[in-house]
């Protein structure tokens, strides 16, 4: 009886179920730390869609590159620095912000890590690997972090006041202005030709009791 197994389409085997099996099992625990870290984290505590389709597509694209690269005995080193270059690379519509850097290069990381699990490793370390990822990032998420702020971006004007330095009187223009409870800002970019900053502020979307 014919066996798949045994099936050679151009010289390329039609099934290999061992390293199917083998595929699978990496991606069940790829998938599942970057979903953890993406949900229950990341969109969680910031409920930005666009931000979540990104970090787990990622993840998904760089699993299987890596998979595939590691295939054809690709050195880790030169893989992990390909693949963490993608994650500084701005997006055409702007950079992405800090924090959500951060949560790209944490998926990017467990993808690269998961990818190139081999009998050299232990699936207890690879367990090991992904739970520190998420653990480090939920504890400073939840006890560093603000969760609650939300954020837009401004434009503004009052340059004699920004470049005094004065934060505690910054914030109170830029509360009075935008009628928003302005916690924190950072100043994106200067213009100096029209004389204003592109600010992003950070504000509490809870209403005070």
């Amino acid at each position: 009886m014919l066996r798949l197994e045994d099936i050679y389409v151009f010289d390329i085997r039609l099934l290999d179920l061992p390293t199917l099996q083998e595929t699978v099992f990496k991606f069940i625990i790829n998938f599942s730390a970057a979903f953890i870290l993406a949900k229950f984290l990341y969109y969680r505590l910031h409920k930005k869609r666009e931000y979540f389709f990104t970090f787990l597509l990622f993840n998904v694209l760089i699993f299987f590159v890596c998979l595939l690269l590691n295939s054809v005995k690709i050195k880790m080193g030169f893989a992990f620095g390909l693949f963490a270059l993608f994650g500084l690379l701005r997006y055409r519509t702007g950079s992405l912000p800090l924090k959500e850097m951060t949560y790209l290069f944490a998926v990017i990381v467990i993808a690269v890590v998961n990818a190139l699990m081999n009998e050299r490793i232990s699936i207890s370390e690879i367990l090991f690997f992904n739970i520190v990822i998420i653990g480090v990032t939920a504890i400073t998420e939840y006890y560093l972090g603000e969760p609650d702020l939300a954020e837009t971006r401004v434009k503004y004007n009052n340059m004699e006041l920004l470049l005094r330095g004065n934060t505690q009187e910054v914030l109170l223009d830029l509360r009075k202005k935008t009628g928003l409870p302005v916690v924190r800002y950072t100043v994106e970019e200067y213009d100096t030709i029209k004389n204003v900053a592109d600010i992003r502020v950070f504000f509490s979307e809870k209403t005070p009791e």
